[in-house]
């Protein structure tokens, strides 16, 4: 029987990539009825990852100030995004329903017209 070898980080990466995607498409249908939401759950899970490890990964971010500053900025611009996105939602929502009474109240006073 050939010794266990640990994966490649190449493979790891494609596997937190899958885990992620996943997490982001199923969780906020699982936690629905929770007062969680997706961002404390990773939140969470990063702890774990990170309390559990004893020592063998330690994030140290200002050891490449380049890399953390593009990834900090990066995470800004996601986070932007989805906030105008969702006011963007209910700017849509409102007008929707605004248009949705403007058609209820034109068809009464055709129907009234008619009669």
């Amino acid at each position: 029987m050939p010794g266990f070898s640990s994966p490649e980080p190449y493979i790891l990466w494609l596997t937190g990539a899958g885990v992620l995607i996943a997490l982001a498409a199923w969780l906020p249908l699982a936690l629905k009825r929770l007062p969680l939401s997706l961002p404390i759950i990773c939140i969470a899970i990063g702890a774990a990852i990170f309390l559990t490890s004893a020592g063998s990964l330690r994030p140290m971010p200002l050891s490449p100030p380049q890399v953390t500053e593009r990834f900090t900025e990066l995470v800004v611009i996601i986070a932007l995004m989805g906030a105008i996105g969702s006011s963007t939602d209910l700017k849509l929502a409102a007008l929707e329903r605004h248009v949705s009474v403007a058609r209820h109240h034109h068809s009464a006073i055709h129907r009234r017209d008619q009669a």
